[in-house]
């Protein structure tokens, strides 16, 4: 970033107890960075424009007695034009930047046999999650499943491939600055690495039905050496009770590759 407001703006929010939740990710700081940039350089110009608008509700209304007054003439006109073509203008920087972040966080995108894969299939009103067995293949008998849960290791990459069910759904991790459309038909992938450990919430962003409100999820974020334990006593218990009845949603996403 050519500038870095972020820390010192979570601080902030830190002491008043308000602001982003908090940043879990990797790379999470970049668009904290990018958002707070933006609200620093143009909180002032909205002050401006609010003020100069105040001003002339007062000074130029109509009131008893005495007509509105009219501002005429072609410098006025043109003197509006440029301030609006500056505060156009002013636009740029700020997609030149943006475009950078973008950048840089897409080059940093992990391959797949360098991360740990997780599918996700969204339904009204849940998040199911599969990831693969021994064999590290999907749609075998030795796959892991779980429900509105998910779990990944600390410090290394995440790659989701999302699809839905029956509507659009939006996976969303604020705690990780990332969210995604999940259309029905197509598939949708996404990737992001945990920072730190702890349990986070997974929301969906999109308005999909009258049960949306408790399309609720949790991540938990554990070291590496704990996630592999968590694996190993998921297959056990896989080995030891047989497939669950949620198990049966996903032999739709098998159907339709």
């Amino acid at each position: 970033m050519i500038i870095t407001l972020g820390p010192a703006t979570a601080a902030l929010q830190s002491r008043l107890g308000w602001g982003f939740p908090e940043n879990a990710s990797v790379d999470g700081g970049r668009i904290d960075d990018l958002f707070w940039l933006m609200f620093w350089v143009l909180a002032p110009f909205l002050v401006a424009v609010a003020a100069f608008v105040a001003y002339c509700l007062i000074r130029f209304r109509a009131g008893e007695g005495r007509p509105a007054s009219h501002i005429k003439g072609f410098r006025t006109a043109l003197g509006t034009g440029v301030i609006i073509a500056i505060l156009l203008a002013m636009e740029v920087p700020f997609d030149v930047i943006q475009e950078r972040v973008w950048a840089d966080a897409r080059a940093h995108v992990p391959k797949a046999d360098d991360a740990v894969q997780i599918q996700v299939y969204a339904e009204q009103f849940a998040w199911n999650f599969r990831y693969p067995g021994k064999d590290g293949k999907f749609g075998t008998a030795d796959d892991l499943t779980t429900l509105n849960n998910v779990r990944i290791p600390v410090g290394k990459p995440i790659l989701l491939t999302m699809r839905s069910r029956d509507v659009i759904h939006s996976f969303w991790l604020p705690s990780f600055r990332v969210k995604m459309d999940v259309l029905p038909g197509t598939t949708h992938k996404l990737w992001f690495q945990a920072a730190k450990a702890g349990t986070y919430e997974i929301g969906c962003a999109e308005l999909c039905g009258l049960g949306h409100y408790r399309m609720r999820g949790l991540l938990t974020a554990v070291s590496p050496e704990e996630y592999e334990r968590w694996l190993k006593q998921q297959a056990k218990d896989l080995e030891e009770d047989g497939p669950g009845d949620e198990r049966k949603k996903w032999d739709l996403w098998d159907a339709k590759p």
